[in-house]
């Protein structure tokens, strides 16, 4: 596991937000070191994913979707108690 996961939720930006993955994983690595990308499929996808990546040791969570994308992966990172240690980026 990275220290830094991107979650993208491929129904965003008018069904777009796929087309565009690689292009800003690439940047965000430049800036952050190694990004594993999780796609959302469906709902509590985030919730799950982040909750693990906190597990796994991710100090990043970074999230490519709207307000119900970023609320699941808050409250993935707040069930893995991890609230206090990890850096969001929407």
């Amino acid at each position: 596991m990275s220290e830094t996961l991107l979650i993208v939720n491929p129904s965003s930006g008018r069904e777009q937000a796929a087309d565009h993955v690689e292009a800003h994983a690439a940047r965000l690595q430049q800036l952050f070191g190694p990004v594993e990308v999780f796609h959302t499929s469906g709902d509590g996808d985030a919730v799950v994913a982040a909750a693990a990546a906190i597990r796994a040791g991710a100090q990043t969570i970074l999230v490519a979707g709207g307000d119900g994308t970023l609320n699941e992966a808050l409250n993935g990172v707040a069930a893995a108690g991890g609230l206090d240690r990890v850096r969001f980026g929407l």
